[in-house]
């Protein structure tokens, strides 16, 4: 009996833990103007590079390659780094400017710190242009005397088709007569 209650405590080790997957992805908004993307990984124990199916929004107006390293430094901290390109494939209804320029991304963090890395890039798009930004972001924990790993890293991507400067310009001339009107009442 003895034998049978030393073995759960060690199936219930093995059973508890983590298993290791691929970082979930998920598309969150898709428009004729904006797009965003979320994803998240946790933690590793392997470098894996995960290369996801080149991707064309259910919309089809945007177009995303992304390639997620899971790597580890030159001192065994875990190293992330999130890679790719992102496109408006058409434009929106009425913009008739057709496709925009593709923009690569890159994004790194590291587990000993910094823990944070951000991107933000634009591309012209006939008379509107393409603004993209994204933000990876990870918690890691002390792994020996001195190395680090991820318990868990997040990372988005947003991109926003941008209103022409002529567009830009009426608009805020519009809001400014509007409030002196208000003003006025």
């Amino acid at each position: 009996m003895r034998l049978a209650y030393t073995s759960l405590p060690f199936l219930a080790l093995l059973l508890a833990a983590p298993a290791i997957a691929a970082p979930i992805v998920t598309n969150t908004v898709d428009t004729e103007t904006a797009f965003t993307l979320v994803g998240h990984g946790g933690m590793y124990n392997t470098v894996t590079t995960w290369n996801f199916a080149p991707y064309t929004s259910p919309s089809g107006f945007w177009f995303l390659q992304l390639t997620v390293v899971e790597g580890q430094s030159f001192f065994n901290n875990d190293v992330v780094t999130v890679t790719g390109t992102v496109q408006h494939l058409k434009s929106p209804t009425g913009h008739g400017d057709g496709p925009g320029f593709a923009i690569p991304f890159t994004m790194t963090i590291n587990a000993s710190g910094p823990l944070n890395d951000a991107f933000l890039a634009g591309k012209a798009h006939g008379g509107h242009s393409d603004s993209a930004s994204g933000a990876l972001s990870g918690i890691s924990t002390p792994y020996n005397l001195i190395a680090y790993q991820f318990s868990s890293y997040d990372f988005n991507i947003d991109v926003r088709h941008v209103p022409e400067p002529a567009g830009l310009g009426a608009l805020g001339l519009g809001l400014l007569l509007a409030a002196r009107v208000l003003r006025k009442r």
